[in-house]
């Protein structure tokens, strides 16, 4: 028995250094760049497919591409490990290891590819012995990859009257429109949602023919990604003649077919409700010319703090007398001295007198504004057209003044900051409403 453990013990010596010396297999790393297609259009998204076989050697996982053609001819996206794949060849393990990306050629011309991967190899020295620690070290390597050469078209003239959307590849369109029972002067949201495969960054909105008495306002990107994109557009029908919404065309070109495809919804039909709810063909508002607004009165509490604004007139003329009599005493005063007052007394004169001039006119002005104003006494929104759910122009805060334009049905066109729009007649208080308030508080 005591022969027999320093003999396995010589024996399993024998066989680590054997393990150690033994020599390992052939390493092998071959490395391949295939595009999916090699004739492509500018702007057109192909993918790049990036194989490398590995097998007698150990490699870190990141790798890296060198000698990339520059950003101005092709643009590549981050690759994207595909799930690796294990073979026996040769009796020897060869791992298939994939990454893809999607590129995109930004000009026409010929793009060759000629990259580099860098490698790291990682060398182990007495794996799995007993005896000997087991040491590892790594090392880089560049692997030069086999050329290819893309050749990128550019992209053909579109007919006459088409208007280019700019995308490249395969899509869909859906056009949605709400709502469809309104009144003329009502707001209506259309939205186009594009959706498919290739390139969308940048392209322009489905286009929308021009319709009289259809306001149609500049469309606006809500959303956007590799996929799809969604624009929305304001429309405002400013006349029930208007019985549909037009149209909305998108052109795009399929690099597949080798031509341009337009995609066509609507039209969307219109349906106008009058103010009872029936349906019909609503007729035009004509709003009658009037003088003045009659409002209801309103509780003491919304008047509140209105009395005091129309005042300031008064304050002017005040000050205009006060320069005016500035300018008398200053004009005696240099008649009357023979010093040296007497040229400066007179510049106060005519300058007081200048003053006075001008806060006369402004009083008199602010005088005849308040005459044909009124007050807001809580804040709404200008609307386009004098009926709830019509478009909003701008926001006119509780308290100001506002010129009278014209009434209609309960509702009032206002001037404010040299715009105009409808605001609701109960939120006015007259003027003489506003001073009454202010002076019996």
């Amino acid at each position: 028995m005591g022969l027999v453990c320093p003999g396995l013990l010589l024996y399993l010596c024998v066989l680590n250094i054997r393990a150690a010396l033994a020599a390992p297999p052939a390493a092998s790393v071959q490395v391949e760049l295939t595009p999916s297609k090699n004739v492509v259009y500018v702007n057109e998204l192909f993918s790049l497919t990036l194989t490398v076989r590995i097998s007698g050697v150990n490699l870190q996982k990141n790798m890296e591409l060198l000698d990339l053609p520059g950003a101005d001819k092709l643009e590549m996206s981050a690759f994207e490990e595909l799930p690796p794949e294990r073979r026996m060849a040769g009796g020897v393990v060869v791992e298939i290891r994939r990454s893809r990306c999607q590129a995109r050629a930004l000009r026409p011309g010929t793009i060759e590819l000629k990259p580099k991967l860098r490698v790291l190899v990682i060398t182990k020295r007495f794996p799995g012995s007993i005896l000997f620690p087991e040491e590892s070290s790594v090392t880089r390597y560049d692997v030069t990859i086999p050329p290819c050469v893309i050749e990128s078209r550019s992209l053909p003239k579109p007919e006459d009257g088409v208007v280019f959307s700019g995308a490249v590849g395969a899509f869909s369109m859906d056009v949605s429109v709400s709502p469809t029972n309104i009144a003329p002067g009502s707001l209506v949201k259309v939205v186009s949602h594009i959706s498919g495969t290739g390139y969308l960054t940048g392209v322009l909105a489905p286009v929308m023919p021009l319709v009289p008495k259809l306001k149609i306002y500049e469309p606006r990107l809500a959303y956007s990604n590799t996929d799809e994109v969604v624009f929305e557009r304001d429309v405002v029908p400013q006349s029930s003649d208007v019985s549909e919404i037009p149209p909305l065309s998108f052109t795009f070109f399929d690099p597949a077919a080798e031509r341009y495809v337009t995609l066509s919804e609507g039209p969307f039909g219109l349906t106008f409700v009058e103010a009872g709810g029936t349906t019909s063909k609503a007729p035009d508002y004509a709003p009658p010319l009037t003088a003045h607004v009659k409002v209801p009165p309103q509780p003491a509490a919304a008047r509140e703090g209105f009395g005091r604004s129309f005042r300031f007139w008064t304050w002017c003329a005040v000050s205009a007398l006060l320069l005016a009599l500035i300018a008398i005493l200053c004009s005696l005063l240099a008649n009357r001295t023979a010093s040296r007052l007497q040229p400066v007394a007179a510049v106060i004169a005519r300058v007081a007198a200048l003053i006075a001039l001008g806060c006369m006119w402004y009083a008199a002005h602010v005088r005849r504004l308040e005459r044909i104003s009124d007050v807001v006494i809580r804040r709404e929104h200008a609307l386009y057209a004098p009926r709830k759910g019509a478009e909003r122009l701008f926001s006119i805060p509780a308290g100001v003044q506002v010129g009278i334009a014209e009434t209609y049905d309960g509702w009032v066109r206002v001037v404010w900051n040299k715009r105009s729009g409808w605001i609701p007649a109960d939120a006015l208080l007259t003027r003489q409403e506003a001073e009454a308030s202010g002076s019996s508080r």
